[in-house]
């Protein structure tokens, strides 16, 4: 599966697109742009994300597929953000989500999940 993509095919899509983006994703917010651009799509950036959007920004994630299937205008630009999380402890920044798996415990070289 590595290297496969079909991205040369979404052209051929006849439907409206929708891409909801991360912020803080592996893939360059340029690159999604881009994508976003070539296949015409609406664009959602959603801020503080990281690679799970549809789980850590429910309400905009929900909101703005119902927009789409709809017909409705997307949620405003101020409501792209993550839900407020009153039961999840905040994770410090870093450069890639492999930094972060390397820290937690579940992922740590000592733990048996990981071996």
């Amino acid at each position: 599966m590595i290297g496969w993509s079909a991205i040369d095919r979404l052209r051929h899509l006849k439907s409206k697109v929708l891409m909801i983006a991360a912020e803080r994703d592996l893939t360059p917010l340029a690159e999604k742009r881009s994508l976003a651009a070539r296949l015409g799509a609406e664009f959602v950036l959603v801020r503080g994300s990281r690679h799970g959007t549809p789980f850590d920004a429910v309400k905009v994630t929900n909101a703005s597929l119902l927009a789409l299937l709809t017909d409705q205008p997307l949620p405003p630009p101020e409501q792209w953000t993550c839900d407020e999380a009153t039961h999840a402890r905040e994770l410090p920044l870093t450069g890639t989500i492999a930094e972060e798996h390397a820290r937690h415990p579940l992922y740590s070289p000592a733990s048996p999940v990981a071996g």
